[in-house]
């Protein structure tokens, strides 16, 4: 990290709280931290994540998470590829200013909570204690992290939930499904995603473990599925059978919509039996699997 351009942390917060939208992308982050970013800054920060230790006139510490297809965009080996990515989360780490930081963000948004040690206010953290005096770090998310989020009502997810896939199985219309699911009751960590075409979509929030959803939900013989050619997405599908070429599956099926239970990350609950391998993947779904996007659609 090169220089700080701009001096003070009043110039800071101007820039990272004057607009109603934090920098979107690495570049409008490095000009609101009044940084410069060299050639250095490029090792090993090209593939979705930048860390530099470099003090800088307050800034003591950057972090930063941005967005970065590792199938179809290349590795930001360029300062002009850093700086076009966009933000998705960062931590700035500031040898003083907690106090016009706090003052900011409890003018902007009120009291903060206590979240995991640190004080949250909306997408903003800040984290310090009695002995760093007036330094302290300053996180923001582009989408909340799960350890920021309240714990929901097991009981009261896994009712509407049950409620709506029996909503779902008499649902002759887009806007029958709609209507059961647009409004997920609060505390239930179901958040509505949105419709689109024939389909509806959810988020569970925080996610839920697959095999927990698959169990009340009364799938049996749930497993992770994949048909894209890098296997980066997988749902969970039920086998109904085996056929020829292996295990034959299906997805969950409610009248005439079927269920998208999307998961995490790839399965960690090994190969199924008799799969033969080959463009699909299959996996079991193991303790450690968890559904964070659930879709109604035709299909």
């Amino acid at each position: 990290m090169g220089h700080l351009a701009m001096t003070g942390v009043t110039q800071i917060l101007e820039s990272l709280f004057g607009s109603e939208k934090p920098p979107r992308t690495m570049g409008a982050l490095e000009a609101a931290l009044g940084l410069r970013f060299g050639e250095a800054d490029l090792e090993r920060n090209t593939m979705g994540h930048f860390s530099s230790r470099t003090p800088a006139g307050d800034v003591v510490g950057l972090t930063a998470s941005y967005a970065w297809d590792v199938y179809h965009e290349e590795p930001a080996t360029t300062l002009e590829r850093l700086r076009s990515r966009r933000v998705l989360d960062f931590t700035v780490q500031l040898a003083r200013g907690r106090g016009a930081i706090e003052a900011a963000l409890r003018h902007r948004f009120g009291p903060p909570r206590s979240v995991a040690g640190q004080r949250a206010y909306d997408s903003w953290f800040v984290s310090a204690n009695e002995v760093e005096g007036e330094a302290c770090a300053l996180s923001w998310y582009d989408k909340m992290p799960d350890w920021a989020v309240d714990a929901p009502d097991p009981a009261m997810r896994e009712r509407f939930l049950l409620d709506l896939v029996a909503a779902v199985a008499g649902a002759e219309t887009h806007d029958a499904v709609l209507r059961a699911a647009s409004s997920p009751p609060p505390g239930s960590g179901v958040v509505f995603g949105g419709a689109w075409r024939e389909s509806v979509s959810l988020e569970l929030v925080p996610p839920i473990e697959a095999l927990e959803l698959a169990r009340f939900l009364g799938w049996p013989n749930a497993i992770g599925e994949s048909n894209d050619v890098h296997q980066s997405s997988w749902r969970i599908k039920i086998v109904t059978g085996a056929g020829a070429y292996g295990p034959v599956t299906a997805p969950p099926t409610y009248g005439r919509w079927n269920i998208g239970a999307l998961l995490a990350s790839r399965p960690s609950g090994g190969e199924v039996a008799g799969h033969p391998g080959g463009p699909t993947g299959r996996q079991r779904l193991g303790p450690k699997d968890v559904v964070r996007v659930f879709v109604i659609g035709p299909d």
